[in-house]
C-alpha cells in the first residue's frame, strides 16, 4: 500500500473512530518512556485532533514519516545550479588559455577549495565537526577524480584511444 494511502485510510478512521486509537496512542508513548499519566494526556489530546492523531498511528504503527518539501521545482533547480556551477570551476582555467599542466593543478586547487568550502557548509548546519567534514569531502571528491580519470585512462588504453 503507498505512504499516501495508508496515512489517507489513517486519516479517515481518525477523523471518524478516534476512540479506537486511543489505548494505541496511549500504548506507543509509554513504550517511549513516557509515564502513564503523560501517555494518557497525550492519547485523549491526540483523538481531540484527528490530523495529530492520524499522525501519530501513522508514524508510531506504520512508520510512514510526513515530510514534505517546500517547492520541488526550486529545489531542483538550486541543485542541478550547483552541479552546474561545481562543474565549471575546475573548467573555467581550460578556457582561460593556461597550459594543461597549469590549468590541471589550478583546477584541482579551485575544486578542493569548493568542495572544503561545501564541506564546511554541511558541517555547520549538521553540527558537526568542521574540519573532519571538509577533509572528508575534499578526500572523497578528489578520489572519485582520481578514479574517473584511472578509468578513462584504462579505457583508452584498452580501446587504443588517444585523447590526448
Amino acid at each position: 500500500m503507498a505512504e499516501e494511502s495508508l496515512r489517507d485510510e489513517v486519516f479517515a478512521a481518525a477523523k471518524y473512530a478516534a476512540h479506537v486509537f486511543r489505548e494505541r496512542v496511549r500504548e506507543c508513548m509509554e513504550k517511549k518512556g513516557l509515564s502513564s499519566e503523560v501517555s494518557r494526556a497525550i492519547a485523549e489530546d491526540a483523538t481531540r485532533d484527528p490530523k495529530l492523531l492520524s499522525k501519530i498511528v501513522a508514524e508510531e504503527e506504520y512508520g510512514v514519516k510526513e515530510e514534505t518539501l517546500e517547492d520541488p521545482v526550486r529545489a531542483g533547480l538550486y541543485t542541478g545550479m550547483s552541479y552546474m556551477l561545481g562543474a565549471a570551476l575546475p573548467l573555467i582555467l581550460y578556457f582561460l588559455g593556461l597550459s594543461a599542466l597549469s590549468g590541471l593543478a589550478l583546477s584541482l586547487v579551485l575544486a578542493s577549495l569548493a568542495l572544503a568550502v561545501t564541506g564546511s557548509l554541511v558541517a555547520l548546519f549538521a553540527n558537526i565537526p568542521v574540519k573532519k567534514k571538509a577533509a572528508e569531502i575534499v578526500l572523497l571528491g578528489l578520489g572519485s577524480a582520481a578514479a574517473t580519470y584511472a578509468i578513462g585512462r584504462a579505457a583508452s588504453l584498452l580501446l587504443g584511444v588517444n585523447v590526448g
